[in-house]
């Protein structure tokens, strides 16, 4: 049997101003945790620290492979800041966007990010899950498939 030997580190950024993203963040860490195996996925819940939140988040970014963020209808700054680390980071950038209603700034927020995330809509948790996993999957065979053709060429020389 294949061992993963390291996994392909996630980190989920969100709204907190209500219950009901929490819950679709512990969600997303249930999922993650059940069915994606090479994946091992941190939500703000994770970062409970002495530090400011604000640097531990920074620091969850800086160790994430990935960055998940779903966008509902409110605007957090600190997901703002989170973007804005990962692309100091160089990180690969995922936004899923509600098709419901939105707060302008979160609107702004989004129009922001366009050219730097691969990003989707999505309706319900379901849709989101669906989404999610067709996303981070395309990601694995097209990071799978650039280190392929890395190796080939290198052998070639």
């Amino acid at each position: 049997m294949y061992m993963v030997k390291k996994k392909i580190n996630v980190f989920i950024s969100s709204s907190m101003k209500d219950e009901s993203s929490r819950e679709l963040r512990l969600t997303m860490k249930f999922f993650f945790e059940r069915s994606l195996p090479l994946y091992n996925c941190c939500i703000i819940e994770d970062c409970a620290s002495p530090d400011k939140i604000k640097k531990t988040c920074e620091n969850y970014v800086r160790d994430a492979d990935i960055i998940v963020m779903i966008l509902k209808k409110e605007y957090r700054p600190g997901v703002h800041d989170e973007f804005l680390a990962a692309k100091r980071f160089s990180k690969r950038i995922f936004a899923f966007i509600h098709n419901g209603e939105k707060e302008e700034d979160l609107m702004n927020f989004i129009e922001e990010i366009q050219e730097n995330v691969r990003s989707a809509n999505f309706s319900d948790i379901y849709d989101l899950i669906d989404k999610i996993e067709g996303s981070l999957l395309e990601n694995l065979v097209s990071v799978y498939k650039l280190n392929l053709e890395v190796e080939t060429i290198e052998k070639i020389r």
